[in-house]
């Protein structure tokens, strides 16, 4: 690639995920293998995590399975905004973004048409992507899987609320349309953080039920009410729209867990869940 090229360099290698690459490798095959689930036809969106690789690498696998193997032209990625809050949604700034095993290009003709659709709303910004660790943790995966086949949309969502989510979902179903392109997008999350056990089961059973319901104005209730928990909310808010206006309403979930599944603690409790949608 040319060097004149924006490129978006790692920053959290080595902290929340591993800096050498062959155990990231090992770990990358190991969970693809291991947390495989059957697969569903045809899917057009997964919820993944943002979490440290050591703490869910049962959700990225079970996740990240899904699309082993799909025609996909670019990933759009959906991702809650954690340093700087706004409002809107934030394309980067960048041509390409880097992994741990090379570039993963930026599908510039999509954030063009996604700017166009709404530029008060949906513009370009490098602060926030350079900042954002959630994108960075799903870029090794996906050069794993598709190597540099693939193109990325990534996204950040500022402050959520309706106005936000029905913007995005009409935005990205109107893209879907006009650029005739298979497009894939992952929306991520966390759950629950630093809650009992107790109330992390029962915040997580909520959010799974839902979930399920395919209703997307039901769960932004929901979200708003505390009766569940997600930091990501606006990108599954949007998703569910976004499936409503395709006329395809069917997620499945893969797995709920916490990190109480994998050590001793029972007072600070982190919350994950891996959906697909098809």
């Amino acid at each position: 690639m040319s060097k004149n090229l924006k490129v978006r360099p790692l920053s959290y290698q080595g902290v929340l995920y591993p800096d050498d690459n062959k155990k990231l490798n090992e770990y990358l095959t190991g969970t693809l293998v291991h947390y495989r689930e059957e697969s569903v036809k045809n899917p057009y969106g997964m919820i993944a995590p943002y979490a440290n690789y050591k703490y869910a690498k049962e959700i990225y696998g079970m996740s990240y399975s899904q699309i082993i193997g799909e025609s996909i032209d670019t990933i759009i990625i959906i991702a809650p905004v954690h340093k700087i809050a706004f409002e809107g949604i934030i394309l980067p700034d960048y041509d390409v973004f880097n992994t741990p095993f090379g570039e993963l290009e930026v599908d510039k003709d999509a954030c063009k048409f996604l700017n166009k659709y709404n530029p008060e709303y949906i513009y370009f910004d490098k602060k926030y992507h350079l900042q954002e660790s959630c994108i960075e943790l799903q870029l090794p995966y996906i050069h794993f899987i598709f190597k540099n086949k693939v193109k990325i949309v990534p996204i950040i969502v500022g402050i959520s609320n309706t106005k936000i989510t029905i913007m995005l979902s009409k935005a990205l179903y109107e893209l879907n349309k006009k650029l005739k392109k298979n497009f894939f997008i992952i929306t991520i999350t966390n759950l629950c953080k630093d809650l009992k056990y107790e109330e992390v089961l029962k915040y997580d059973e909520n959010f799974k039920n839902a979930l399920l319901t395919f209703n997307p104005d039901f769960f932004s209730e929901q979200l708003a009410m505390n009766q569940i928990m997600a930091h990501g909310g606006a990108g599954i808010i949007s998703i569910l729209r976004y499936g409503e206006l395709l006329n395809r309403k069917n997620v499945k979930v893969l797995k709920l867990f916490n990190t109480a599944d994998i050590n001793d603690d029972r007072l600070k409790v982190d919350g994950f869940i891996s959906a697909i949608f098809w």
